[in-house]
């Protein structure tokens, strides 16, 4: 019963608080309102991702006949990972399953070698902690009066606290993704490393049977030296394409945060369409806000709207289109599209990387990706900085919204806890020891990747909650990385 009275403690500490009031959201639109460019979006050559019956190349002559998880019922060779037995049927089935053998055909081989990045710090550390105090207050003191309680409000240290997700995102990655054979790419500020990464494996390049690199990249390496340092994370995104030892050749990298977490297996299709576009992953609601509305909240302490509102009232006044809310999950971005970027946004680029901090006037980078790869129109105006993007195809709504889930944790853990439960464990309240058992129930919903998004609250109730989620999901150290350090362990004594 340890567990179980863990999780009272925690649920009672919140109990009677009142939760934070929230931004208001706008109101919702049907489909992904990008002038015209809507979730029924898709070229002729990407049927087999939206519910047709194609041939895919395997190898040697040999042919494979699947449908896609886009339609209402997901692919039935894959019901085995939603049913008794998923964990067992996973380990000794994939590896011949049909979808690994497509994911090893030849037709997937550019996806097989994109990079996945993660962008990350480790703000617990002490001198990290008191630098970035430092810069805070000499940043704010750079700024009229009015802009700022809106950096202030919004990047407290608690914003980079490190709950070690880490780790288990990359478990998540490794254990769902057996087909991937890309580098690895951690982009951190310089001297932060990960406690767990074997750092001797990485210098020598010793993982066994794989093709994988693992980097730890210097954020400061990344950026132009007259930025530096930054503990603004839009200006760090807008320099990923410019990671070294990228070849030239890749077009493509797979941004991630420390936050996403894996749930279900997941492949080359949930990246890219057949013909190699980027997936783009929206919410249903329309940004309703444009550089009219930016002017009216920039001082008004609502830092992410009025960046958001900011870079939608530019794709808007480049090119006529209006974007809906980016969904919180992993990020395909075509390298190519930030030279676009910076051919015709280079003032507006200018002034995110002066911000030190997240700021009012910040470009938010994933939504101005995405906007380029959606308007050929930009991408005619930006071939004049020799990169043409290749486009990107919205996901439909109802396969995101099934995917992929974000859980806010805030305050109000009791609430928090029950969404949890029944998503991830299938259990009215969840605790530590029902769960620990529970792979079978697990990802029951076709989940296919989950947030556990801090609200970077003072109080260590958050962390600890989170802590003991991915503790019970993976079930502990059952499943270990090929690159951590051997002696490397969790102990449920850290999340308890």
């Amino acid at each position: 019963m340890r567990g179980f009275v863990i999780v009272l403690f925690l649920l009672k500490a919140v109990l009677g608080r009142s939760e934070n009031a929230d931004e208001a959201h706008p109101k919702k639109s049907n489909g992904v309102g990008v002038n015209g460019v809507n979730s029924e979006l898709h070229d002729e050559k990407i049927d087999v991702l939206l519910g047709a019956e194609l041939e895919i190349g395997i190898g040697s002559g040999e042919q494979l006949t699947f449908q896609s998880e886009l339609n209402s019922e997901p692919v039935s060779k894959s019901n085995r990972f939603s049913e008794v037995g998923a964990k067992q049927a996973f380990e000794s089935d994939e590896k011949h399953s049909p979808e690994m053998r497509a994911a090893l055909s030849p037709q997937w081989a550019f996806a097989r070698h994109v990079p996945v990045v993660y962008t990350w710090v480790n703000g617990s550390l002490p001198d990290y902690r008191v630098q970035r105090r430092t810069a805070q207050v000499a940043f704010d003191a750079s700024l009229a009066p009015e802009q700022r309680a809106a950096t202030a409000a919004l990047d407290g240290v608690q914003r980079d606290r490190d709950n070690g997700e880490l780790v288990w995102s990359v478990r998540s990655l490794q254990r769902f993704a057996p087909w991937w054979e890309g580098d690895l790419i951690i982009v951190a500020p310089e001297g932060h490393v990960p406690n767990w990464l074997n750092v001797e494996k990485i210098s020598n390049r010793l993982f066994a049977n794989s093709k994988t690199k693992v980097r730890v990249v210097a954020q400061e390496d990344i950026i132009p030296d007259k930025y530096n340092p930054t503990y603004n994370t839009n200006a760090i995104e807008l320099y990923l394409e410019r990671i070294p030892g990228i070849p030239d050749s890749e077009n493509f990298l797979i941004h991630m945060n420390d936050d996403y977490f894996f749930a279900s297996p997941i492949w080359p299709w949930d990246f890219f369409t057949a013909s190699k576009k980027p997936w783009l992953n929206f919410e249903s609601t329309q940004i309703h806000g444009g550089s009219v509305q930016h002017e009216e909240i920039k001082n008004t302490g609502q830092t992410w709207f009025s960046a958001i509102f900011k870079t939608n009232g530019l794709l808007n006044d480049t090119a006529g289109i209006w974007m809906n809310y980016l969904r919180h999950a992993p990020t395909v971005l075509d390298r190519r599209a930030f030279l676009i970027m910076r051919h015709l946004y280079a003032n507006e680029i200018e002034e995110t990387m002066k911000n030190k901090f997240r700021s009012t006037t910040d470009l938010v980078p994933p939504l101005l990706h995405h906007g380029i790869l959606l308007s050929p129109k930009i991408n005619e105006m930006g071939s004049g900085g020799d990169a043409v993007a290749t486009g990107g195809v919205p996901i439909p709504l109802e396969k995101a919204n099934r995917e992929y889930k974000l859980f806010q944790i805030n305050d109000n853990l009791e609430s928090v806890n029950a969404e949890i439960s029944s998503s991830l464990f299938d259990d009215s309240l969840w605790d530590f020891e029902d769960g620990i058992d529970n792979f079978k129930t697990k990802s029951k919903f076709g989940i296919k990747c989950f947030v556990l998004n801090d609200a970077y609250g003072p109080d260590l109730g958050q962390s600890e909650y989170i802590k003991a989620v991915l503790w019970d999901f993976f079930e502990g150290n059952s499943f270990k990385s090929k690159y951590e350090k051997e002696e490397f362990e969790i102990s449920f004594n850290d999340v308890s």
